[in-house]
């Protein structure tokens, strides 16, 4: 219960000191010695804030997984190519596998990987048989070519992901996938050059999986998670960080970090997106609910100060009544009303449209 009531307090910036506490009591370096020599580290992953934090945290847990599973540590690199040629300047070459995954759509230069590694899937393959962007599997096979300068070129993996749906593949086990190269773009600036200039990369789109951004984890559900909150930023990192475990126990704090960190107000957007959410509950309760939850959700939305203060009540409670009360109205023309009503409550004032006042006129309401 507690930690719902944090997850509560983190989501609408209004974390307290007990809060702070209890995220404190998850550091790392304060839990007992012997339950984290116990952990499997391997597949506790580390929610971090930007990709470069990633990137290396990643080429740093690969070198050790390769050492503990006695695996020689080898680097899969990308193919470039600049208006149709591949790129074979070393020089430009190794500029182009040294920029990090923010800058080039996730797709490494080059990726350290090791059999039986953790990773997780870049691109949408097979949604209907879940092969998707963020699929956590292990790698189980590596196929690559030589260029001319002895560089793996990385052609294809297989990984093993949890129950995925779709028919076996030949020469893989049940529950083997492959993973092919792909191609995207990406556009960037350089200090020899006079404009940006546009390269495609050929990679086949994964990445270890010790570590990953606040964003790529949106969605996931974990036993078991590290999180750094030193950089978070907001009060919607935090929650995104701290949310993905399934419980405190299951929690893990990597570092020190200010309280302010998790003490900051939500942004504007962040408070806009949660007007418009409960306006739109209103509306829902309006069209759906019980006769005595339509009245109640009728006056919140005319007196209630966090709608009525950005919207003239009168243009809200016109709109209202064409928008219910009308039967003459087609779906479209109650769409048009109800869009221009979020518009009115949610974001700012604005007097009534010559659509809306053509639609009062209609239902004899001006």
């Amino acid at each position: 219960m507690k930690f719902v009531q944090l997850l509560t307090c983190l989501r609408e910036g209004k974390c307290t000191d007990e809060d702070f506490d209890m995220l404190n009591s998850r550091r790392i370096d304060r839990c007992d010695p012997q339950m984290l020599a116990a952990q499997d580290w391997t597949n506790i992953p580390v929610i971090v804030t930007d990709n470069a934090i990633k990137d290396v945290l990643n080429s740093f847990a690969a070198m050790k997984f390769t050492d503990a599973t006695n695996q020689d540590l080898h680097w899969y690199c990308a193919e470039d190519i600049y208006k149709g040629v591949v790129v074979a300047n070393q020089g430009l070459v190794a500029h182009l596998r040294r920029l990090g995954s923010g800058k080039t759509g996730q797709m490494l230069g080059k990726i350290p990987l090791g059999l039986g590694m953790p990773i997780y899937v870049l691109h949408n393959f097979d949604m209907e048989h879940g092969i998707v962007n963020g699929a956590r599997g292990l790698l189980t096979g590596i196929w690559y070519r030589l260029n001319a300068k002895e560089d793996r070129i990385l052609t294809s993996c297989s990984v093993t992901l949890h129950n995925p749906t779709g028919d076996q593949m030949p020469w893989l086990a049940a529950d083997e996938v492959p993973i092919l190269a792909e191609s995207t773009s990406f556009t960037i600036s350089h200090h020899y050059w006079k404009t940006a200039q546009t390269f495609k990369r050929i990679q086949v789109p994964l990445s270890p999986a010790f570590a990953l951004t606040a964003h790529r984890s949106q969605g996931q559900s974990l036993e078991k998670v590290v999180v750094d909150l030193k950089n978070v930023h907001g009060s919607e990192a935090p929650y995104v960080m701290v949310s993905r475990a399934k419980s405190l126990q299951g929690l893990f704090v990597l570092r020190p970090f200010a309280k302010k960190k998790i003490m900051c107000g939500l942004s504007e957007e962040a408070r806009v997106e949660n007007r418009r959410l409960y306006f739109l509950s209103l509306i829902t309760i309006v069209r759906y609910g019980s006769h005595d939850a339509r009245t109640r959700a009728l006056q919140l939305l005319s007196v209630d100060p966090q709608l009525s203060s950005s919207a003239p009540l009168s243009v809200s409670s016109a709109c209202l009544s064409v928008a219910f009360g009308n039967p003459d109205l087609s779906a479209v023309e109650i769409t048009r009303v109800l869009s221009n009503l979020v518009d009115d409550i949610v974001k700012r004032p604005r007097p009534a449209s010559g659509a809306d006042k053509r639609l009062l006129k209609k239902a004899r309401l001006e």
